[in-house]
């Protein structure tokens, strides 16, 4: 597999979708160094995202910037403190690059206190009550969603499962269970591409590597959902499968190849029956030919005396490939007459 690697604004997308989960912004920050390694945004930048998000700002482009020095407000302050309530005044400081004694200052300022080693106010403000109660609604769009898929791929999960978290996440929003497994086909080839490519007018050939790759992916899959991924109907898989020597056993689709021991097997029956049908000729024609004033009927009881119970017909039919016919009731070579 080639090696991915994430931009900003891909990795912002994650750790929107990890807010959304209510997780912390030390949690993915540490799931995206797990994930993505050097290329991860660091801690810093983690949480100053998720202070963006808590102000229902979800837009994960860069916006432009002013000639403006950024001034510390209060306001970022507070939402350090919503995010951490645990975090010291050096990390606070770092964070909002100013010393530790203009912290406290603000601190003081916005009546918090520090109880068991957490910053809280003094008493509930307005704002603290709202800010439990209230949160705008994200709708995410199909590329977002897809990015979020390549997460879950990398993160070497199945697309079943990236699937069922999407639904549990975004709800009605998530996307399709058929999508999801296109999707992860995809980075299975190494196309990371979110964005719809531009499609030519030549309608998409079915390959036989595909349904391969949709049967390595789920083999349980029926020939109906084979047929709605590949855009075909359910006679051509079915075809394709037979090409494939592919057969359902159990409700799986596996390969059909026989073993070294059943392919001895199978070769030493097919030679036990050889061998007993030219047995069963040979007593036949031998009896007939010993004993040619003998009916059928005389032939048949003879050759049951033998543990032979033959019919007539397959008397007559190795008789005549026998060249043995009858002749006024005695059988003969036909070959001679």
């Amino acid at each position: 597999m080639s090696i991915f690697v994430p931009n900003k604004v891909y990795l912002r997308g994650i750790l929107l979708h990890y807010f959304i989960q209510k997780k912390s912004a030390a949690e993915e920050h540490r799931i995206l160094v797990q994930t993505y390694g050097d290329n991860a945004l660091s801690d810093t930048t983690c949480r100053d995202w998720f202070r963006r998000f808590k102000n229902n700002d979800f837009e994960l482009e860069d916006k432009e910037r002013s000639g403006a020095t950024k001034k510390f407000q209060d306001k970022e302050l507070e939402q350090l403190l919503d995010e951490d309530p645990s975090q010291t005044l050096p990390e606070l400081g770092k964070i909002l690059q100013v010393d530790e004694s203009t912290v406290s200052k603000r601190l003081k300022g916005l009546g918090m206190i520090q109880k068991q080693g957490h910053w809280v106010p003094y008493e509930l403000k307005p704002r603290d009550v709202e800010r439990l109660l209230k949160m705008s609604i994200f709708v995410p769009n199909k590329v977002y969603l897809r990015g979020i898929l390549l997460h879950y791929f990398i993160q070497k999960k199945s697309a079943a499962e990236a699937h069922r978290i999407l639904v549990q996440t975004y709800g009605d929003n998530a996307l399709s269970d058929t999508t999801c497994r296109d999707w992860f086909r995809r980075s299975k080839n190494n196309d990371f591409e979110l964005e719809d490519k531009e499609r030519s007018g030549a309608p998409k050939k079915f390959q036989d590597k595909e349904l391969e790759q949709l049967l390595d992916e789920d083999p349980s899959q029926t020939l109906s959902e084979l047929g709605k991924i590949l855009q075909v109907d359910e006679s051509t898989v079915s075809k394709r499968l037979k090409g494939l020597g592919m057969i359902q056993k159990q409700g799986h689709w596996v390969p059909y190849e026989l073993k070294p021991r059943d392919v001895e097997r199978r070769f030493g029956t097919c030679e036990l029956l050889l061998q007993r049908q030219k047995r069963k000729g040979f007593l036949m024609v031998n009896l007939f030919s010993r004993n040619p004033d003998s009916t059928l009927r005389q032939g048949q009881a003879k050759l049951k005396q033998k543990g032979l119970d033959i019919s007539y017909e397959t008397i007559r039919t190795y008789l005549k490939a026998s060249n043995m016919k009858w002749c006024n009731t005695t059988l003969v070579d036909h070959a001679l007459t």
